[in-house]
């Protein structure tokens, strides 16, 4: 996505991608749209879409867990929004308004046994069904330096009807399908609202391109409990280039400056949730520019970011609850 923002045509010329054999990409959920987009904007400069390797691992199994395979074409299927947000995966065409593309990852690591596994009863899950994604096998790591507690809770997971194990709980959520793994994101981030499942990386996607003055990447979607109930809470920053416009304020601002009503963000940051998921969002907190916590690799810290909302300690450009 940054890739795509930030080239130019003019740059694109000057570059010969022809020769890529394959270009690695994981340490977020890989989206189909995203490989799409990329392959659109560098294939005048030879880029094929046949070298995209899209990859799922963690730092507990010394990286790679699961790829595609570097002989074919990424593999994408789609399943129905709907009965995803029950925990279930049921294809329909890509065509189909409800249509939610998820990558297939086909090659697991050398000797890494991977499975998925239902949260409440600790057993596998049939395919098709949503569970934690577990695993073990030579690249498992042996657990957190001096960190016995959470070596125990997260290295030594054994599946209950047959005392299988150890595994490594990797915290993601994901199905098995035609001996595909399909990784639908991560457990801790899960947001239930109405007893049905949501997934942020979904709902960021979505704000992210609902509004020019939205900074692509620089959204996060979370829940907090209030009076008892789960509300939808989604933070973004703004752009630098904008400014809060106040309707009642004639005064002249910079050049450098766009006022922007916040009004106006908000609204199509609600419309874009009511039309693709029928969500109403409790809290729109616009942040300035760098609001948004990530780790130093660019990964946002929805855990972070949740806490200095609920703490209120967040810089704000503008924030509207309603």
């Amino acid at each position: 996505e940054l890739c795509c923002n930030k080239i130019t045509p003019e740059q694109i010329a000057t570059l010969d991608l022809s020769h890529w054999e394959s270009v690695v990409c994981g340490g977020e959920p890989v989206r189909k749209e995203t490989l799409d987009r990329f392959a659109r904007t560098f294939g005048p400069a030879g880029f094929r879409y046949d070298a995209f390797l899209p990859g799922y691992g963690m730092a507990e199994t010394t990286l790679v867990l699961a790829s595609n395979t570097t002989s074919a074409t990424p593999v994408a299927r789609t399943f129905h929004q709907e009965y995803l947000k029950q925990g279930r995966a049921v294809e329909v065409s890509s065509t189909d308004t409800s249509a939610k593309s998820i990558i297939g990852y086909e090659a697991f690591a050398p000797g890494q046994n991977v499975i998925v596994v239902d949260l409440q009863t600790q057993t596998l899950c049939p395919p098709g069904l949503v569970g934690e994604i577990w695993t073990r096998g030579p690249s498992v790591t042996q657990g957190y330096w001096q960190k016995p507690v959470e070596t125990a809770q997260i290295f030594d997971a054994y599946l209950a009807d047959t005392d299988e194990g150890p595994f490594l709980r990797t915290g993601d959520l994901g199905f098995m399908l035609d001996d595909l793994l399909f990784v639908t994101g991560r457990h801790k981030d899960l947001i239930i609202i109405h007893g049905n499942n949501y997934y942020p990386q979904d709902i960021e996607s979505i704000v992210d391109h609902c509004h020019p003055a939205v900074r692509p990447t620089c959204a996060v979607a979370c829940s907090v409990e209030e009076n008892g109930i789960e509300q939808l809470v989604v933070m973004v920053e703004i752009e630098a280039r904008y400014i809060p416009k106040n309707p009642s304020d004639t005064q002249e601002t910079s050049i450098s400056r766009k006022p922007l009503d916040p009004q106006e963000v908000i609204r199509a940051i609600r419309a874009a949730m009511s039309e693709e998921y029928d969500l109403h969002i409790t809290h729109v907190v616009l942040l300035k520019f760098g609001g948004i916590l990530k780790t130093s690799s660019g990964k946002v810290q929805r855990r972070a970011c949740r806490a200095e909302f609920i703490a209120g300690r967040q810089e704000l450009w503008y924030a509207q609850d309603q």
